[in-house]
């Protein structure tokens, strides 16, 4: 299966900033508010927060995941992971790459906070980038969704079969459960 290039990842930081910054929290009602609008732009995944770090912060997330659907944490493994997570779920394979100076290593596995991967139609790519500039949230376009591996530049480039049979029976397989054949 080819790349699809009508389908492009855009890299976001949103919701959980505001609970990390000290004086710059945001409200149940104020992170609704940028949830529905990211959830407007066709947005399809949004990290809501981090529902452990407290009582206002799970209601918030709780709030946001009966609005809007797609919440995922990008911060329990960093960006490959979520972005693998995205690919193996939805079957569909991705071509990427980092717009950084960072580390490759800090920038794919970083569980820095408010970090969020959303999968848009290439037409409304433009518009959620520039729409979250405006907003002053960083956002850059990392690639595209499509074929049947996850490859991000520089970094790995594995078949989407091999990655969803270790992501799903390594650990079974490990403890000496059996897995289905791939």
């Amino acid at each position: 299966m080819a790349p699809n290039p009508d389908r492009v990842l855009i890299f976001d930081t949103t919701l959980r900033d505001g609970e990390q910054s000290p004086g710059c929290s945001m409200t149940q009602p104020e992170k609704l508010r940028v949830a529905r609008a990211l959830a407007e732009l066709g947005v399809d995944v949004i990290e809501a927060g981090f529902p452990a770090a407290s009582r206002g912060d799970w209601e918030a997330v709780s709030a946001v995941a009966r609005e809007v659907h797609g919440v995922h944490d990008v911060s329990d493994g960093g960006l490959a992971v979520a972005l693998a997570e995205m690919a193996i779920e939805g079957g569909c394979g991705f071509d990427v790459a980092l717009g950084s100076d960072l580390t490759p290593a800090l920038a794919w596995f970083s569980e820095t906070a408010s970090r969020v991967v959303v999968s848009v139609d290439a037409a409304g790519a433009d518009e959620l980038v520039d729409r979250a500039r405006a907003a002053n949230v960083p956002a850059q376009r990392l690639g595209t969704a499509g074929g049947d591996r996850l490859a991000a530049d520089g970094a790995f480039s594995v078949a989407l079969v091999d990655a969803t049979h270790a992501w799903r029976d390594a650990l079974p397989a490990a403890l000496g459960h059996p897995t289905p054949d791939r």
